[in-house]
Parts: structure tokens; sequence; C-alpha cells
């Protein structure tokens, strides 16, 4: 019984080391991407709107996920941000 509850407390430290250490935690990166190239294709304000709200409500709900990124990923994530809402402000009104 001990060897079952070594092995699964072992399995457990090892899901959160991956988790929280080698990139299995947030996507916050990946999502900003997608929220971007998603901006970025749309034919109309209104659908690019939709995706750049996303980054406000990360602004909003997930701050501290974000102010957690590295360096790295944070200027990726800026960049995305910036890119969607240049997108957003090259379509036309209405």
């Amino acid at each position: 019984m001990r060897a079952v509850i070594a092995i699964v407390a072992l399995a457990l430290v090892g899901a959160a080391v991956w988790f929280f250490v080698l990139g299995g935690g947030s996507n916050l990166v990946a999502e900003a991407a997608a929220e971007r190239e998603a901006a970025c294709a749309a034919e109309t304000r209104d659908v690019a709107r939709q995706h750049t709200v996303w980054f406000n409500q990360v602004s909003a709900v997930r701050s501290d996920e974000r102010d957690a990124l590295s360096t790295e990923d944070r200027t990726t994530y800026d960049a995305h941000r910036v890119a969607a809402f240049d997108c957003l402000n090259a379509l036309p009104e209405g």
C-alpha cells in the first residue's frame, strides 16, 4: 500500500512540475496569437473588435497570469496585442 501511495505522490509532483514549470500551465501567449490572427483576418470592425476585447478581458480577469509571464513571453504577448489593435484600427468604420 505504501508503494502505491508513493507512486501516486510522485506522479502528482511530476504533473505539478510539468504544469507550472515546464509550460503546461498558461497558454496565454498562444491564446494571444490566435486572437491576433482572428482579429487580423476579420473583414469588419465588429468582428475584429470581438477579438480585441479578449485582450481587455485578460487585463481585467487574468492580469496575474499575464504579469507572471517571462520577459520574452510578455514581449511576445504585447506584440500580439498591439498587432490585433492595429488590424482593428486599419478596418474602415461601419
